[in-house]
C-alpha cells in the first residue's frame, strides 16, 4: 500500500523526492538522484543498472562487417548464452530481427548448398550415358534454381514466423506478472533465441541415419526447445525483472503453447483418419 501510495504522489521511493519519470524496467518512481546520465541506461533507476549489463550485443555494435558481428554474436550466444543474456541489454528489436532474419537466410542457403551436393552425388553415381536422362528428368535446371533461390527466402519467412509466435507467447505472461521491458525486449529476446533454430541444419542430417533418423530429429529438436525455454527464462528475469517464479512460468510458455498445439493437431488428424477410414 505505501509503494502504491508513494507512485501515485510522484515520490521516489529509494530517495523519498519528488520523481522525475518512471523506470521503464521495474516501473518505479525515479528522482535526479536515481539517474545517471553518463550511463548506457541513463532512464533506469539504479538497480536496474546494476541488474542488467550494460554491454551492447555483439550484433548491434557499430564498426566492422554484418558477417563479423554475426560470427561474434553466433559463438557468444551459442557458447555463453546465460552470461551473454545477462550482461548486455536489449534496446534495438529491429537489429535483433536482423540477426534472426539473417539466421534463417544462412539456413536456407546451407540447406541449399547440401541438397544441391546430394543431387550432384546422384548425378555422379548414376551411368554416364543416362546423366543427361536424369538431369532433365528428375532434376530439371528450373526447378533445382527456382529451390536454390527461393530456400533462403522461405527459411528467413519461417524463421521471422516463429520469432513473431514465440514472442507474443512469451510476453503475455511478462505483461500478466507486470515485466518492465516491454514488448520491444520481447521481441529482441526471442529473435536471439532463434539462433538454435541453426541447429535444425545438423537436425536434418541426423534424421537419414536409417532407423533411427526420426528419434533423433524429434528428440533433438525438443532438447533445442528446452534450451529456448531456459534462454527465455533468463530474458524474463534479467531483462523484464521478474522473480524466478515467474520468469520461469514466462519462459517456458511459448514451449507449452506450441506443444499444446502440436499434441492437439496430432489428435485431430487420428480421428480425422479414424473416422474417415473404411467402414465394414
Amino acid at each position: 500500500m505505501t509503494e502504491v501510495s508513494e507512485r501515485r504522489d510522484g515520490i521516489c521511493g529509494a530517495h523519498d523526492a519528488l520523481a522525475v519519470g518512471i523506470c521503464p524496467r521495474c516501473g518505479d518512481n525515479v528522482c535526479p538522484a536515481c539517474l545517471d546520465a553518463s550511463s548506457a541506461l541513463p532512464d533506469h533507476c539504479a538497480a536496474c543498472r546494476d541488474r542488467v549489463g550494460a554491454a551492447r550485443m555483439p550484433w548491434e555494435e557499430d564498426g566492422g562487417s554484418w558477417a563479423r558481428r554475426w560470427g561474434r554474436q553466433t559463438r557468444a550466444l551459442l557458447l555463453r548464452p546465460r552470461e551473454t543474456l545477462e550482461s548486455t541489454r536489449l534496446t534495438s528489436w529491429k537489429a535483433a530481427v536482423g540477426y534472426a532474419a539473417t539466421c534463417g537466410a544462412l539456413h536456407g542457403a546451407a540447406i541449399t548448398a547440401v541438397m544441391s551436393c546430394g543431387f550432384g552425388c546422384l548425378l555422379l553415381l548414376s551411368r554416364p550415358d543416362r546423366i543427361g536422362e536424369i538431369g532433365r528428368g528428375r532434376f530439371p535446371e528450373g526447378a533445382v534454381l527456382a529451390f536454390a533461390l527461393l530456400a533462403p527466402l522461405l527459411m528467413t519467412l519461417w524463421q521471422l514466423f516463429v520469432v513473431a509466435l514465440r514472442s507474443l507467447c512469451f510476453h503475455l505472461p511478462v505483461a500478466l506478472f507486470g515485466g518492465g521491458g516491454g514488448f520491444g525486449v520481447s521481441v529482441a529476446g526471442c529473435s536471439y533465441v532463434s539462433v538454435l533454430h541453426l541447429g535444425g541444419l545438423v537436425l536434418s542430417l541426423a534424421g537419414a541415419i536409417p532407423l533411427l533418423g526420426s528419434f533423433i530429429y524429434l528428440f533433438g529438436w525438443v532438447l533445442l526447445e528446452v534450451w529456448a525455454a531456459l534462454l527465455q527464462t533468463t530474458v524474463a528475469r534479467t531483462q523484464h525483472g521478474l522473480s524466478p517464479g515467474r520468469a520461469i512460468i514466462a519462459g517456458w510458455a511459448p514451449f507449452l503453447a506450441l506443444s499444446t498445439v502440436g499434441v492437439l493437431g496430432c489428435a485431430l488428424i487420428v480421428v480425422v483418419v479414424i473416422l474417415g477410414g473404411p467402414t465394414r
